[in-house]
């Protein structure tokens, strides 16, 4: 596994551009699964809202899911670092609160992950539902400890996940390692490197390595434990026994460094996203990674037709357009999203005097008549 060291971390989260934060709803919702006779699926939902609160209106917008599950003898209110984290950014977080007892049925709990992609997807189409309207088609399903492992019997199981994120992933039976060489979708498999409940080497590498993703990244946090990467829990804490060395607040700011932005441009396609989420495996010297991505940045790059250089720049900016038949109209940002520059192109080849920028990360976006694209440029 790849380790980099490097001077400094390069503004890891600076891509997001500071969505608007929304007060945090929550409510209670009792799904019924109809092909598990009737299984009953008790599950907490917390959402972004006009006010605090429990039912109480959902925020103007519509946002993607994040469904998550538990781990062993874990109550879903360990998660809370996780709602607080992304809620207000705009994602709808589920909790079923199902298989908490000695012994777990840990396929039934993988299937109620997967119905909840669906049953979430429904309540945007249900005219009575406080969810109306408000639903996205994009779901991501995470799991930390036993809910790690189930949630590679999810994603195998439902095709409308977009993608899965996993903690502490722990074995489970059936086998979530052979349920990963039937996972195709993109994937993040986080593993604590002194985790003593469920061992990187014996649990979550042999799954990383399993997955069929077409993009999958591994991120073992250096001197990260097994319980950590939630909230305190008695019975996590008594199964781990002893701490890790990295502090719980520590962890939890590591994950969501890396976790913002794979969320943000895999739920939200934010493309900007996607690069930020690289320099932070390439710039971070907490943790170790690895990465197998079919769809490279230099590939994602070409297909936008555009070729710019240098990256970073000190003064000019070359742009080169593959197959330029139109005017574009080119725009560049900074990281808080201000507008610095706006361009009209009308030849391939051009370039743009950035001497005057202050060094920092920027933003270039191109419109053409039918799309727009972004991509990321360094000023020295």
């Amino acid at each position: 596994m790849k380790k980099t060291h490097l001077l400094f971390i390069l503004m890891l989260l600076t891509s997001l551009i500071m969505h608007a934060q929304h007060q945090i709803g929550h409510t209670t919702i009792y799904f019924t699964d109809p092909d598990r006779g009737d299984r009953e699926i008790q599950t907490e939902i917390y959402y972004p809202a006009t006010t605090a609160g429990d039912d109480v209106a959902v925020a103007t917008g519509s946002f993607p899911v994040i469904i998550f599950g538990h781990g062993f003898v874990m109550a879903w209110d360990s998660y809370a670092n996780f709602w607080e984290e992304f809620v207000p950014k705009g994602y709808f977080m589920a909790f079923p609160r199902t298989e908490g007892g000695i012994p777990p049925d840990h396929g039934e709990f993988g299937m109620d992950l997967a119905f909840l992609t669906d049953a979430m997807q429904a309540e945007n189409t249900s005219s009575g539902s406080l969810f109306f309207g408000k639903v996205t088609n994009k779901t991501a399903v995470m799991g930390h400890s036993m809910g790690g492992g189930s949630s590679f019997l999810a994603a195998e199981a439902n095709p409308n996940i977009t993608t899965l994120v996993n903690f502490a992933a722990a074995e489970t039976d059936p086998s979530s390692t052979t349920a990963a060489a039937n996972v195709t979708i993109p994937a993040v498999v986080f593993a604590g490197a002194e985790d003593g409940v469920a061992p990187p080497a014996e649990n979550q590498i042999p799954m990383y390595n399993a997955l069929a993703s077409n993009c999958k990244t591994y991120i073992g946090i250096l001197e990260g434990g097994h319980c950590y990467f939630a909230n305190y829990n008695f019975n996590c804490s008594l199964g781990e026994m002893v701490p890790p060395p990295l502090p719980r607040d520590e962890m939890h700011e590591i994950i969501f460094n890396f976790l913002n932005p794979w969320l943000n441009y895999q739920l939200k396609g934010d493309y900007p996203s996607y690069l930020a989420f690289n320099d932070s495996l390439q710039n971070s010297d907490r943790i170790t990674y690895e990465q197998d991505c079919d769809l490279t940045t230099a590939e994602l790059t070409e297909k936008q037709h555009l070729d710019f250089y240098p990256n970073p720049v000190k003064d000019i900016l070359y742009i080169d357009f593959s197959d330029q038949k139109n005017k574009e109209a080119i725009e560049i940002t900074d990281a808080t999203g201000r507008v610095i520059m706006n361009i009209l192109v009308t030849e391939k080849s051009s370039q743009i005097d950035v001497s005057n920028l202050k060094p920092g990360l920027y933003f270039l976006k191109f419109k053409s008549e039918n799309k727009t694209n972004t991509n990321k440029f360094i000023k020295l």
